[in-house]
């Protein structure tokens, strides 16, 4: 089962947990510096160990177009892996919710990715498949910079951590900005997932860390558990601190999309994201209680244009035909 298809913890306001963690090989040249016959050798050694544990592998020379983008949607990689000109593979243990992605910026890239507030999930089983392939290969480390990584900003312990987080209260409050400095002098970046400067569509925004080094891996994960709480606790303090002129506002824009996507006949993506929004903040603040959150967060992989395309019986052959197929599989999610 996907990892987006499960109810998560405090899903009201934290929507997924995801720890990456990076490695390279000893005496082996980074991945743009490698030539193919090494990296296809790497990926073969590597890759066995992880076909003995669950992992099933995706080569990309054997994928459509649409299939590889799928995985990007569902964050089991990144878009810039699909482009890279090197040999390189994915390996997928779904029913874990992990990926090990070999040869991109680094030889390996282990990827955890939770629902929820998940932290101490995801980091015990991101570092079960590290503590495995520790066994097997000798990883490059240095005494006084950590390992060894393509990104200087990774070195250390060569992890970071991300989170994605619904903040609708304190959006509309006008206290992103502030909240961004905060974070920032915390040694983590908030960002918004989509949109400018600190307008972000869907009111999602990522916290993640900007840099670990001299720090152990546990105490990353503490600070960050400790940051993202204080800030769920404030977003939620601020939902209930919210003018009645404004709820009035809200209530109605909640209700509204609820029948848009209940009734539309088209459907964009960054209007799904947009709508829903509106729909969980309904949610969770009690006015709509025949639609559940882990409904809108899957449907907010399922109805990505990949993923939404790879779905259909008959695939759509443009954009006008993938909005209409959107429109009709929220429709009918939505409507249950």
């Amino acid at each position: 089962m996907s990892w987006y298809t499960v109810p998560g913890v405090d899903q009201d306001a934290v929507l997924h947990t995801q720890i990456q963690i990076f490695r390279n090989l000893c005496n082996t040249p980074f991945p743009s510096r490698m030539e193919a016959d090494a990296a296809a050798e790497l990926i073969d050694k590597v890759g066995g160990v992880l076909s003995g544990n669950g992992f099933h592998k995706v080569d990309f020379t054997d994928v459509s177009r649409v299939t590889a983008y799928a995985y990007a949607e569902q964050q089991y990689i990144t878009p810039e892996f699909l482009r890279k000109s090197l040999v390189h593979a994915l390996y997928l243990n779904e029913p874990c919710n992990l990926s090990v992605s070999l040869c991109d910026d680094d030889h390996i890239h282990i990827r955890s990715l939770m629902p929820g507030l998940s932290l101490k999930d995801a980091f015990n089983s991101a570092y079960k498949i590290e503590g495995l392939l520790d066994t097997h290969f000798d990883f490059a480390f240095d005494r006084d910079l950590g390992y060894l990584t393509q990104h200087p900003s990774c070195l250390g312990n060569a992890m970071t951590i991300s989170v994605l987080l619904f903040l609708p209260a304190l959006s509309l409050c006008d206290r992103i900005p502030a909240l961004s400095r905060h974070v920032h002098d915390a040694g983590f970046c908030l960002s918004p997932l989509c949109g400018e400067d600190e307008h972000a569509l869907g009111f999602l925004y990522r916290i993640s860390t900007r840099s670990s080094f001299g720090l152990d891996e546990q105490t990353v994960c503490d600070h960050m558990e400790k940051a993202v709480r204080q800030i769920v606790d404030s977003e939620r303090s601020r939902r209930k601190a919210l003018p009645a002129e404004l709820l009035d506002t809200l209530m109605d824009r909640a209700l509204r999309a609820k029948g848009i996507l209940r009734c539309a006949h088209l459907l964009s993506i960054g209007e799904y994201v947009e709508l829903s929004s509106y729909l969980r903040l309904g949610i969770s603040l009690g006015w709509i209680n025949d639609v559940h959150i882990e409904t809108l967060n899957s449907l907010l992989v399922e109805l990505m244009p990949a993923t939404l395309t790879l779905s259909a019986e008959t695939q759509p052959q443009n954009v006008a035909e993938q909005d209409k197929l959107r429109a009709a599989q929220a429709r009918e999610r939505l409507s249950v």
